[in-house]
């Protein structure tokens, strides 16, 4: 029965003559058929997202931007849903979820692309960045951190509130970081710090969640430089931006990266854990620093002894 009526109004939205009433007529259409689904069960949600997505089509077709964004958001949710269920219970089986979170993909890319047409700059980074978390959930970093380093570009070039900024740097650090493109992570990093002092925008409001957020950024950028093998530049970017102790437990993680002193920088690390000023992703970071070194280490030994 859905996929006759479905049909039925596709084909009549095919049609060569149409007014803008007859579109407004088929779009409601397919937002009672996404109705007659029930949205809360996971095998049904997809075929209501179906149905959404017919009715963004009709808005398509007639410039509705604002129906459009909604009707694809709406439509993107009810497939990602659908997908998220195949996911957790088949991971392995990507015929279960795939096809649903490559339809929930499309349609945020959807709303993201008539978002930017009419330049709404602040809930076209709020959709990339619900975009990216998806992506991350379904175990796609490198993709993720892509759509967060748009959503970064899309927020300094709108002049977006600094909360929504952090929030996708943030991410675009936890993406990158997650499949080792430390350079990626610290390129999106460095535009955004540039961006805080060319607009003097830093204190615009006194929240504890956004100083310490700007602190994490801060943690980060330093860490990065080491992980790129900035060692100078990293050494002169914690003695401008970080107390004396967190400075001073940097330029010994730089001496000691530079010598390759594996058990120094282990612990310098459990150092920096005992401190309670890094949270868990940045050890991890840390730890991640001391396996790379570590690897270089041993194949270095390997080539020697060979």
């Amino acid at each position: 029965m859905f996929f006759e009526q479905f049909d039925q109004y596709m084909s009549d939205l095919s049609k060569f003559f149409r007014t803008k009433r007859n579109n407004y007529e088929t779009a409601a259409l397919f937002d009672q058929l996404a109705r007659t689904q029930d949205s809360s069960n996971p095998f049904e949600c997809a075929l209501a997202g179906l149905a959404k997505f017919g009715e963004l089509q009709c808005y398509l077709k007639i410039e509705d931007k604002s129906r459009t964004v909604q009707a694809a958001i709406h439509a993107a949710r009810l497939f990602i849903k659908n997908a998220k269920y195949g996911y957790d219970y088949s991971r392995i089986v990507k015929e279960t979820w795939s096809i649903s979170l490559a339809d929930g993909l499309h349609c945020y890319r959807v709303a993201i692309d008539v978002l930017k047409t009419i330049s709404k700059h602040y809930l076209t980074s709020i959709v990339l960045i619900e975009m990216g978390k998806v992506e991350m959930s379904f175990d796609f970093p490198h993709h993720a951190g892509n759509t967060f380093e748009e959503a970064v570009g899309i927020i300094i070039e709108g002049q977006v509130p600094l909360p929504v900024l952090f929030d996708s740097v943030l991410n675009t650090v936890q993406a990158y970081t997650r499949v080792d493109r430390f350079d990626l992570a610290l390129n999106v990093v460095e535009k955004a710090h540039s961006h805080f002092f060319d607009n003097e925008t830093m204190w615009v409001s006194p929240s504890p969640i956004m100083k310490k957020q700007y602190r994490d950024i801060l943690i980060y950028q330093a860490q990065l430089l080491i992980m790129v093998f900035r060692y100078e530049d990293c050494l002169k970017f914690v003695s401008q931006n970080h107390d004396t102790e967190i400075a001073e437990l940097f330029r010994r993680m730089v001496e000691a990266s530079k010598n390759y002193q594996i058990f120094v920088i282990d612990s310098i690390i459990q150092k920096a854990l005992q401190s309670k000023q890094f949270n868990a992703q940045q050890i991890a970071l840390f730890n991640r620093h001391l396996a790379l070194i570590s690897k270089n280490v041993e194949a270095g030994v390997f080539q020697v002894m060979s």
